[in-house]
């Protein structure tokens, strides 16, 4: 019975959405004519987006509010059946298939997800993100900015559940 169990738990853990050092159009995940992109510079670790036509990564530290770029970074890739979409939850929830910022986590699991901060009568701008907490952190116009309206990029080839 135990071997039932973990192996259960290993397939809840595997995806086809990975950092990759790839430039393959057929493979990155490409919303709004940008690709999520991920770069570290010593032990900082930096999230953000490289738009369709550019070869840099404009990252956010997602522990302080520094701005990099970057010409060396992964891309955020799929296979090339994966599902991708969004998914809103209210308040603290987050969604069972929300893709972490680490792919090493199992979707759902993490305290960093991909996202996309939603307009709300002027409040915010729609930009591409981390989330942590209850805030989309992305880059506007070169600096860091936060949104507290949030839809969570998921994997959909499940339906996914606001927990």
């Amino acid at each position: 019975m135990k071997f039932v169990s973990v192996f259960i738990c290993l397939i809840a853990t595997v995806t086809a959405v990975k950092w990759k050092d790839s430039r393959n159009p057929n493979e990155l995940i490409t919303l709004d004519k940008k690709n999520f992109c991920m770069f570290t510079e010593g032990d900082k670790e930096y999230i953000g987006t490289v738009s369709q036509g550019q070869s840099g990564c404009q990252g956010l530290l997602r522990t302080g509010s520094k701005v990099k770029i970057s010409d060396s970074f992964k891309s955020l890739t799929k296979d090339g059946n994966e599902k991708i979409g969004w998914k809103y939850c209210t308040g603290h929830k987050k969604p069972t298939r929300a893709i972490p910022c680490d792919d090493s986590k199992a979707l759902g699991a993490g305290d960093c997800f991909l996202g996309e901060s939603v307009y709300g009568d002027g409040i915010c701008h729609e930009e591409l993100g981390f989330i942590q907490g209850r805030f989309v952190y992305m880059i506007h116009n070169g600096k860091k900015s936060r949104c507290p309206f949030r839809l969570y990029l998921v994997e959909t080839s499940q339906d996914s559940q606001c927990v």
